[in-house]
């Protein structure tokens, strides 16, 4: 039997100076932790340093002053701490300063959201594709970028003739009137179950 369990057992060496997670007692060890609530407590705690190694399979470590636990704790209570992968960077990254605004319009549509009609725009982005255009909300949008080359303001680069605004939004207003489809509805008829002779009613 000793041999079967013996199979799956792995064997834990630790050296001097290493730093190990110690396993405690839930309600009994506290000393070396208190806790406010010990329903809540940890399983693991530490780190703490191990000072020296006593016989084959037990450790002394370096427990604060103030714990009232014998400092030698049996291999099985102790985890190898591991140090971490990814390193702390002394800096904080720079922010990108650059945002993207509306370019331009390429389609529309008009969405029902709750009882309301909302106008939507497919932008595209500034330094973006059309293949990556979104659909966004056209009075929110302009609310957010008042001044985006897509609103047809004059923001070109080079000769050419600028759209006038009151012209683009009168065209808008016209695509949209048109689009805005009510949902046909069907008419309300009484169920057969409670249907009775018209000299009943």
């Amino acid at each position: 039997m000793k041999d079967q369990a013996d199979k799956h057992r792995i064997e834990h060496t630790f050296v001097v100076g290493e730093s190990v997670f110690l396993k405690l007692q839930p309600y009994l060890q506290s000393s070396v932790a208190p806790r406010a609530n010990h329903k809540l407590a940890f399983k693991y705690y530490g780190p703490f340093k191990i000072v020296a190694r006593v016989g084959e399979v037990a450790y002394q470590l370096d427990l604060p002053i103030s714990s009232r636990v014998h400092p030698v704790f049996h291999v099985s209570l102790l985890k190898r701490v591991l140090a971490p992968d990814c390193q702390v960077r002394p800096h904080l990254l720079p922010l990108d300063t650059h945002l993207q605004v509306p370019e331009q319009v390429l389609r529309q549509r008009v969405v029902r959201k709750g009882n309301d009609s909302v106008v939507q725009v497919l932008i595209r982005w500034s330094d973006s594709t059309d293949e990556l255009a979104t659909w966004e909300d056209k009075d929110t949008l302009k609310q957010l970028f008042p001044r985006a080359s897509a609103w047809g303001q004059a923001v070109s680069k080079g000769g050419g003739v600028v759209s006038d605004q009151e012209h683009i939004e009168e065209h808008v207003t016209r695509e949209t009137e048109v689009q805005i489809t009510t949902r046909p509805r069907r008419k309300p008829q009484r169920p057969a179950r409670l249907a009775r002779p018209e000299w009943a009613t």
